[in-house]
């Protein structure tokens, strides 16, 4: 797969997500595909797709996973409730990451959310995705 189809992959999701759930006001990523490169101030095609729609971008430095711990911290937690055993076939591993989903979201409390659910605390964003915003991405 080439870069370019990574980058439209990854933005036809994220434009699913926008529809969705709106805008977010900003987005921390690593400096990997497809967030970063070492082009022109490090943009890909996605990550100057984010910035035309007005999300900020919030790179972690290279090489410091821990300054995204949060987000680290939860894929351990996916890993390990979800992968050990891993399922029969793809279809059993993917109804278990949607019960995953469920309960981290509406059963499970967090402490950093001051032990709520975070679907008691989460509210969609009010930036919604412009209709243009299939235009800005296209690579066509």
């Amino acid at each position: 797969m080439f870069q370019s189809d990574v980058d439209e992959a990854a933005r036809e999701t994220c434009e699913e997500i926008f529809h969705r759930y709106g805008l977010p006001k900003a987005i921390r990523s690593d400096n990997g595909v497809p967030f970063a490169s070492n082009g022109l101030a490090n943009l890909t095609q996605l990550s100057a797709y984010w910035l035309r729609l007005g999300i900020e971008l919030e790179r972690i430095r290279p090489a410091h996973p821990e300054e995204n711990g949060q987000h680290e911290r939860m894929h351990r937690t996916l890993k390990f409730d979800t992968t050990r055993p891993p399922r029969t076939n793809l279809l059993q591993q993917q109804e278990r990451f949607d019960a995953f989903v469920e309960e981290f979201n509406r059963e499970r409390p967090h402490e950093a959310l001051g032990m709520k659910r975070p679907a008691q605390v989460y509210k969609p964003s009010p930036r919604k995705l412009p209709a243009s915003a299939t235009v800005l991405g296209s690579t066509a």
